[in-house]
């Protein structure tokens, strides 16, 4: 009888295998809660950056309403339409006109006076026109006729842009309406000196309507309805738009985006409004992004701001232990570093952030 050799596999090397495969699943389980995270704390940000924005764009509705109804009282506009004479109400309109070139803001707003029977009277950029039928396709003209109240929305028409519209009253009597109209230049100005990049998408079909935009230049097959931002969005793709119309969110390796509806006065969905946030390689919010590299920290700007490389090293290793950082307190340490960001100068962060990584070395917990 042959003597027993034993199990071909030896209980400790089972043992060892079993370790060696849980670790790996906690790995991996690790890695992707640790994505989940960082996707996370991307979202937030992108969605930071979009409430920003829709605040201002209820600001930029705001005023636009406020000159309208102030507009609305003007004596010389009421008599006009009153007694149905376009040239007093050209002469009106030049006449504001002419004191809205001294003012920053007025100048950029176009102003329009519409009859009670929903035409058009006068058009402070073309006085000629005059005369068409708003009551198929002005949506915000009609009701402002219907309950006689100022009212204010992203609206379509020939264009699409912020249309403010106030009821025009002579004598008690209603006698039309006048519009103020502003396009998101000046909103898309604000932003940008706060790092925010905005642009407005419109769908195509959209031009049947928006008939002065056929020309607008297309990303994807999307209608570029800020053309003049065509080349901070130029490149966008096809996919990240889709996913930013479904999800409300995107995220490239240059930048993190979100995007809102905007809807007409009946609810339907006519444009897309969309944020970004560039992510400059060398930037703390750069770091937080999966797969970034903490040596990528641009040593001039720590030079700039008086530091050695060794304080450099130390502000890598702070970005380089955030990996480390147990996948249950990641996302306060990444929303600690965000938050850190905000309102701090370059120099001031980098010096926030290396007496935090100093601290730590003396035992003491960053908070």
């Amino acid at each position: 009888m042959a003597p027993d050799k034993g199990p071909l596999i030896k209980p400790q090397l089972i043992h060892y295998l079993v370790f060696a495969l849980l670790l790996v699943s906690i790995g991996a389980i690790g890695f992707y809660l640790s994505d989940r995270a960082d996707e996370s704390q991307m979202r937030a940000e992108a969605h930071r950056i979009l409430a920003k924005t829709l605040d201002r764009l209820e600001e930029e509705k705001h005023q636009a309403r406020t000159y309208a109804t102030l507009l609305a009282k003007n004596s010389k506009i009421a008599q006009a339409l009153a007694n149905a004479d376009r040239a007093a109400a050209i002469e009106a309109v030049a006449e504001l006109g002419a004191q809205a070139q001294n003012d920053p803001i007025l100048s950029s707003l176009r102003f329009q006076v519409h009859t009670s029977d929903l035409r058009t009277f006068v058009r402070s950029w073309d006085y000629k026109a005059h005369g068409q039928l708003l009551e198929g396709f002005r949506k915000g003209v009609v009701f402002t006729k219907e309950h006689q109240v100022p009212t204010v929305s992203v609206e379509l028409g020939r264009l699409l842009n912020i249309k403010a519209i106030a009821p025009v009253f002579y004598r008690g009597r209603y006698v039309g309406s006048v519009e103020v109209i502003a396009g998101f230049s000046r909103m898309a100005e604000a932003l940008k000196k706060e790092g925010i990049d905005m642009a407005v998408f419109m769908e195509p079909d959209r031009l049947k309507i928006a008939v002065d935009m056929a020309g607008f230049p297309r990303v994807a097959h999307w209608v570029l309805a800020t053309p003049w931002l065509l080349p901070e969005w130029g490149d966008l793709e096809a996919k990240t738009l889709r996913q930013l119309q479904t999800n409300g969110f995107a995220q490239t390796r240059q930048r993190v985006l979100a995007a809102a509806t905007l809807h007409g006065y009946e609810g339907e969905p006519i444009a897309l409004l969309t944020v970004s946030q560039t992510l400059k390689p060398g930037s703390f919010r750069h770091a937080l992004l999966p797969g970034s590299n903490a040596s990528d920290l641009p040593r001039s700007d720590a030079r700039a701001a008086g530091l050695s490389d060794y304080d450099v090293l130390d502000l890598a290793a702070l970005i380089a232990r955030r990996n480390q950082v147990p996948v249950h307190e990641r996302a306060l340490f990444n929303r600690a570093l965000i938050d850190k960001a905000e309102g701090q100068s370059r120099e001031q962060l980098l010096r926030l952030l290396l007496l935090e990584e100093r601290a730590r070395k003396k035992s003491v917990r960053i908070q």
